[in-house]
């Protein structure tokens, strides 16, 4: 599974230490299913929060859990830094250009 790290410019506070690197892996389908069973389907940036937190490997040493309560802590500017590293694992895993998918 694809992984990509970033550095965030405020960061995050963890167990007393400002935290800005982090690592975040592909979503799965799971994720997704999860995070909606926590949050509905009908609150936009909280599902993309939740599903941020089941994503996230690591933020500096700490190694989880992630929960969307503590995404909410994040600056406007970092959680798009954050939302930007979603996205890109997202192309990561579509096909090539004239790549046939199989289904």
């Amino acid at each position: 599974m694809e992984t990509i790290t970033g550095t965030l410019v405020k960061g995050l506070e963890i167990k007393g230490e400002r935290v800005l690197d982090y690592e975040m892996r592909e979503a799965t389908m799971d994720d997704v299913f999860q995070a909606e069973m926590v949050v509905g389907s009908d609150r936009p940036i909280k599902l993309q929060a939740a599903i941020m937190a089941r994503q996230l490997v690591r933020m500096g040493e700490y190694r989880g859990p992630f929960t969307p309560g503590m995404l909410a802590k994040l600056t406007q500017a970092d959680f798009r830094t954050m939302r930007n590293t979603q996205e890109e694992l997202v192309a990561l895993g579509e096909p090539e250009k004239g790549e046939q998918q199989d289904i």
